[in-house]
């Protein structure tokens, strides 16, 4: 799943926030 918001994110261009974002809700 994570990938998939990732690869969807990337196309935006937030890939660097949606993956901090990600890295504090994995703790």
């Amino acid at each position: 799943m994570s990938r998939i918001l990732v690869a969807y994110f990337s196309a935006s261009g937030v890939t660097e926030r949606v993956a901090e974002r990600l890295a504090e809700a994995a703790g």
